[in-house]
């Protein structure tokens, strides 16, 4: 599809488009160049709380790394 990029550098990406992605209006991105193309990504807050919005179904509970790392060291002592 055809867009024009004004003199100030705007354009204005189709809605047709738009309305296959995720975003959403007022939504903050990022816009990268990648081999010469630009990409435009979710803002990595957004990332982050799209995955604590997916996360909250999780039946998963918090779990300390040192919990963990101490679960570990008894069960190699049950086996000595």
């Amino acid at each position: 599809m055809e867009v024009i990029i004004r003199e100030n550098g705007d354009l204005t990406i189709p809605q047709t488009i738009f309305a296959n992605t995720n975003f959403k209006p007022g939504q903050k991105v990022i816009i990268t160049i990648e081999s010469g193309k630009i990409v435009i990504s979710p803002d990595k807050e957004e990332i982050l709380e799209r995955f604590k919005q997916l996360s909250k179904n999780n039946y998963i509970t918090h779990i300390d790394s040192d919990e963990i790392h101490e679960q570990m060291i008894l069960e190699r002592f049950k086996t000595i």
